[in-house]
């Protein structure tokens, strides 16, 4: 079984309390390839306690769209996302 899988992000702030993240993924295994193209916006609540709201939205190429809501407590994140199934496949 051979396996690939590549991960590129980074953080932009546009002022000390808002920033975008574009995030890229690509992924193969044997004959599949998966490619998710992401852009989230982070908003910081707090600096102090590093407390940050996450949400965006991405899609999978040829296969569905995203919706991402999430947060930052110091060294955890949670999030939630949904897909829409954009290709005929059901």
């Amino acid at each position: 079984l051979q396996k690939l899988a590549l991960y590129l992000s980074f953080e932009q702030f546009i002022n000390t309390s808002l920033s975008i993240a574009p995030r890229f993924y690509y992924q193969s295994i044997q004959n599949a390839d998966n490619l998710m193209i992401q852009f989230i916006g982070n908003y910081q609540l707090n600096i102090e306690n590093y407390v940050k709201l996450q949400f965006g939205g991405g899609v999978r190429y040829k296969d569905a769209a995203q919706l991402l809501i999430g947060a930052e407590f110091s060294n955890w994140k949670v999030g939630i996302s949904y897909d829409v199934n954009t290709s005929p496949l059901e």
